[in-house]
């Protein structure tokens, strides 16, 4: 079952330090995924606007369980500039150095501009070569 709320913050007041509680501004979306686990979401400041985010969250997990959804669709659907950006970021995380990082991800560039891809479903391995 899903459920909206109004997630609980800890705001400081930067002159006096005094620690003050109260609710966020955004309304949350609390559901279980496909997977069965407990997932919070960040939605909106308008609580209709909420309601209806949440519901087509809850009707995606419901097609996935179905399987009528793939899982993957939603990374199909994000350019490849932005998964480039995601594989800097955890290779920062994992401790790689800023030449190897460089070096690795100038090589996918170059690769991705001269075939003119921008998304996933473009990559083949023919038009590599």
């Amino acid at each position: 079952m899903a459920s909206l709320y109004k997630k609980p913050i800890v705001v400081t007041d930067p002159v006096t330090g005094e620690k003050t509680k109260g609710k966020s501004r955004k309304w949350w979306g609390q559901y279980k995924g496909a997977s069965g686990r407990l997932r919070r979401h960040p939605l909106s400041v308008d609580k209709m606007a909420a309601k209806a985010m949440l519901g087509q969250i809850v009707r995606r997990v419901e097609r996935e369980k179905a399987g009528l959804v793939d899982p993957a669709d939603e990374q199909r659907r994000r350019p490849l500039k932005e998964h480039l950006a995601d594989l800097k970021n955890y290779l920062k995380n994992r401790d790689v150095t800023e030449k190897q990082i460089g070096e690795s991800t100038r090589q996918i560039e170059k690769l991705v501009a001269a075939c003119k891809w921008t998304m996933i479903g473009d990559i083949s391995a023919t038009g590599a070569l």
